[in-house]
């Protein structure tokens, strides 16, 4: 959901560089804030205690 979400978020941007986009593309991003802010509220009034470890790759020698 967040990789769809911020997908939207992406495209609405750049249709507010197409004039003729400009409005359905404002209130798009509009409709997405209502529709996403819930979720943010939720997650920043309820953390995470212990996220869980990801695992990292670490080259040895970054330059090869």
């Amino acid at each position: 959901m967040v990789r769809l979400t911020g997908g939207l978020e992406r495209l609405g941007g750049l249709r507010l560089l197409v004039p003729q986009m400009r409005r359905a593309a404002a209130w798009g991003l509009v409709a997405l804030l209502i529709a996403v802010f819930p979720a943010n509220v939720y997650m920043a009034t309820n953390p995470i205690l212990q996220a869980p470890a990801l695992p990292l790759r670490v080259s040895e020698n970054p330059r090869k």
